[in-house]
């Protein structure tokens, strides 16, 4: 059973997920570990019984840089990239939907109500960390709701009291208040 899923990973159908071969395995009644496997699989690509997988998938950062820019300020192997990327996974492009949703939200300026709708679509959506990020938004609904529909920005205050703070740490243990209150007035 093993040997024949297994030999299906160098083969012309393409099963080259061990997620898959392990979800499969398992379905046949195999009792091993993912971690198990996935070592397994890793052996036999690096004794040459199976040839190693030709496509490498983007670096999470590079995927991450992909989704929060607009289309059209990626370059032309950036859409390449990132369109084999959504074929690859459909979680990937659900999720790239959700995002762009959201920063459309966040330049607009929007009302209570589209906010409100994008949350309860997040929170209807199949996607774990898009429905921990929707409920997280729930429980402090007045501050996001005015984060996003005021025209202020807290940003000067909080860039102040991180200098601040970096004064603070780079004399830790080696002066008192008082140079710490000049330091700060000097900022």
């Amino acid at each position: 059973m093993l040997r024949s899923t297994i030999s299906r990973w160098p083969s012309t159908l393409g099963c080259h997920s061990a997620t898959a071969l392990h979800a499969e395995l398992t379905e046949r009644g195999l009792v091993c570990s993912f971690r198990t496997l996935s070592r397994y699989l890793r052996t036999l690509t690096v004794r040459g019984v199976l040839p190693p997988t030709t496509v490498t998938p983007p670096k999470t950062r590079t995927l991450v840089g992909w989704l929060m820019r607009p289309e059209a300020a990626l370059t032309e192997d950036e859409r390449s990239g990132l369109k084999q990327a959504l074929n690859d996974c459909p979680d990937l492009a659900r999720l790239r939907e959700h995002v762009a949703a959201f920063a459309g939200l966040l330049t607009s300026r929007p009302s209570n109500g589209r906010l409100l709708k994008w949350v309860n679509a997040a929170r209807t959506d199949t996607l774990p960390a898009l429905k921990t990020f929707a409920t997280g938004l729930d429980k402090d609904w007045d501050a996001v709701l005015g984060a996003v529909t005021s025209p202020w920005s807290s940003g000067v205050v909080e860039g102040t009291v991180t200098k601040i703070k970096l004064a603070k740490r780079q004399m830790y243990g080696r002066a008192g208040l008082p140079l710490l209150r000049k330091r700060v007035l000097l900022l």
